[in-house]
């Protein structure tokens, strides 16, 4: 993909954060990420509502003033801000999750530092995702067994996940899991949604 810099307008960072993603230490990293790009001059919006956010990197995108919106949280986190704001919206993540496996495969160093610096650099480069039943998706799609453990999880998800909450969720799924059949058809143009 080519890569692409901001207009020198580009001031406004928006930073989405998910209050149930990572351990105690994510607001502390927000705080720092939110200090270190004021610190750089750039307007810094910190919400955990995503009508806010929505409405704000419209607004931002309209005046050619939005850097990128930042998703301070795991792989559920950027999924979400994904299908809440408009295609074009420059998006990074500050890497609170379990895994963060969108931020590992696209190289992106967890902690403020290497965020606020790829934020400074400012190029962006578009990918391609996936889109399942309307909702876009960056990483991979689920059904069958490992959909029903990851739906019971979150059923029963009352804060951050670790490891271990699979657990309950993967041996309820064992014991209760149907077996339906399942039919999966897809084009690479989305015509089969």
């Amino acid at each position: 993909p080519e890569a692409r810099s901001p207009s020198a307008n580009a001031d406004i960072v928006l930073i989405s954060m998910n209050p149930t993603a990572g351990a105690r230490s994510g607001r502390e990293q927000v705080e720092r990420l939110q200090s270190q790009l004021r610190d750089d001059g750039y307007q810094v919006q910190v919400t955990t509502d995503l009508v806010e956010l929505q409405q704000r990197s419209v607004t931002a995108m309209a005046e050619g003033r939005l850097r990128a919106v930042v998703a301070a949280g795991g792989d559920g986190t950027i999924a979400r801000i994904l299908n809440e704001t408009d295609p074009g919206v420059p998006l990074t993540i500050l890497p609170l999750g379990t895994e963060n496996l969108l931020s590992k495969y696209l190289s992106i160093d967890p902690g403020p530092e290497s965020v606020a610096k790829l934020i400074r650099q400012g190029w962006t480069v578009d990918l391609d995702v996936g889109r399942a039943n309307g909702t876009l998706f960056t990483l991979m799609l689920g059904c069958g067994f490992d959909a029903d453990v990851v739906r019971r999880l979150d059923d029963a998800r009352s804060g951050h996940i670790q490891h271990l909450s699979y657990l309950r969720p993967i041996l309820d799924a064992i014991l209760n899991y149907d077996y339906p059949e399942i039919r999966v058809s897809m084009t690479a143009d989305g015509a089969g949604e």
